[in-house]
């Protein structure tokens, strides 16, 4: 199987994309940070495989934020299924559903302010991780940093074009859409 694949991640309005790593299972080792205020919403992980005329969806998972740790170590992450379809309500995405045979490795947490630690709901310099940090408040958003290590469990074969008959189509096709463009910048003068 040849995959091309690569991560989004999309946290409200913002939206961050891994390299595309080759192979069946590729590992990215990237990190995202995000800041927000907003702890009832979720993370959306989309796992895609890149296409010579359009990308493919291999799965995705919404992370609710309520389910993320609060650390500032890294973590030996958690393997997530991957589903092939959002679950939205009132508008809201509020999960995923029916599932593929992918799944990715994520280590996410909320990392804490430098030095500080929580220990019954009070701010400390002694680490107990038992106990999940107050929410944010306007003046002091959490930081998401979410750490992206690897994919697997591909089970299906894919009718890729070998890598050099896929790099000709390539060439051709930016032949193509450059001849395209130039015409209609002719039409466009035209006009």
């Amino acid at each position: 199987e040849r995959f091309n694949s690569y991560v989004t991640l999309k946290l409200q309005n913002v939206k961050s994309t891994t390299i595309q790593v080759k192979g069946s299972d590729p590992s990215w080792e990237q990190d995202f940070l995000f800041e927000t205020m907003r702890l009832d919403t979720g993370l959306i992980i989309e796992v895609w495989n890149k296409g010579m005329l359009w990308d493919k969806l291999l799965g995705l998972h919404w992370l609710p934020l309520t389910k993320v740790q609060h650390s500032n170590k890294e973590g030996k992450g958690k393997w997530l299924p991957l589903d092939s379809e959002l679950v939205i309500t009132n508008g809201e995405v509020v999960g995923t559903r029916l599932a593929t045979e992918h799944r990715i490795l994520i280590d996410a947490r909320f990392e804490l302010p430098y030095g500080e630690r929580v220990r019954a709901g009070v701010r400390t310099e002694q680490s107990s991780g038992a106990l999940p940090p107050p929410p944010p408040t306007p003046s002091s958003p959490s930081t998401l940093l979410l750490h992206s290590s690897a994919t697997s469990g591909t089970t299906t074969a894919l009718n890729d074009l070998p890598e050099s008959e896929a790099a000709e189509l390539q060439d051709k096709l930016s032949v193509i859409n450059s001849m395209m463009n130039q015409d209609s910048m002719s039409i466009k003068a035209i006009r």
